[in-house]
């Protein structure tokens, strides 16, 4: 049985994962060795750390269970609480693949997604240096742009703003 929807879906709360693309290669090349140490996340054989202003933090999340993005279309609760805790379970791909993404949007019924950073939302607020945290934030728009560029009608992004100075934050 077919059914038909009369109404558009628009998750205003969606995330991506951002990739190491954003560091390696969108990030400016004298930017590169300190926007690693500002702010990088990595994923280790026993934990998650997040590199912030060259200090790390472990994650005392399971490293096997990606919290920010092991869900998929179709998914429950009860689903993530059967994953084999030893095992690595890998993220989904449609956190940093926007054609991913938008075949994930398709099997939920969503027609369009609002954005957000995941690491840059837990890190960039805190690094120190403006100038790394200008080139972190152009980094991270740009490759959003990339990745919405591929549905412009369907994906929209909320932009990172230095706000470690102001007049980066202006531009």
């Amino acid at each position: 049985m077919t059914t038909t929807k009369h109404f558009m879906v628009f998750d205003g709360d969606s995330h991506i994962v951002e990739p190491r693309e954003v560091w390696e290669t969108y990030l400016d090349p004298e930017y590169r060795t300190l926007g690693k140490s500002a702010l990088w996340r990595e994923e280790g054989r026993l934990g998650a750390y997040l590199k912030i202003n060259g200090d790390m933090f472990r994650d005392t999340g399971n490293v096997n269970i990606p919290r920010c993005a092991i869900w998929r279309p179709g998914m429950t609760w009860d689903d993530i609480g059967d994953l084999d805790p030893d095992t690595r379970h890998p993220m989904n791909e449609g956190a940093w693949n926007p054609e991913a993404r938008l075949r994930d949007m398709d099997a939920m019924g969503v027609d369009q997604a609002f954005l957000y950073p995941t690491w840059f939302a837990e890190g960039f607020p805190l690094v120190k240096d403006p100038d790394v945290a200008y080139a972190l934030a152009r980094a991270y728009n740009n490759w959003m742009t990339d990745f919405c560029r591929a549905a412009p009608d369907r994906l929209f992004a909320a932009a990172m703003l230095p706000l470690q100075n102001m007049e980066f934050a202006l531009e």
